[in-house]
């Protein structure tokens, strides 16, 4: 997982200031997960194969 310095130097810097010592140890998984979550939903993979459209009529039936 790569995570760009400056954000960890921030997030580290934003975990102590809001939680202390906890805070600037958790910043940076937190930060690398939501890093993960964001490029997962940005890249579309979690569309898969589109799916088939409900007509609302019953199968065996015909317009």
């Amino acid at each position: 997982m790569r995570v760009h310095p400056l954000a960890v130097v921030l997030s580290v810097a934003g975990g102590s200031i809001v939680a202390g010592i906890p805070g600037a140890l958790f910043a940076v998984p937190a930060v690398a997960v939501i890093h993960v979550m964001i490029s997962y939903i940005a890249s579309g993979t979690w569309r898969g194969a589109p799916r088939a459209r409900h007509t609302g009529i019953p199968d065996g039936l015909t317009p």
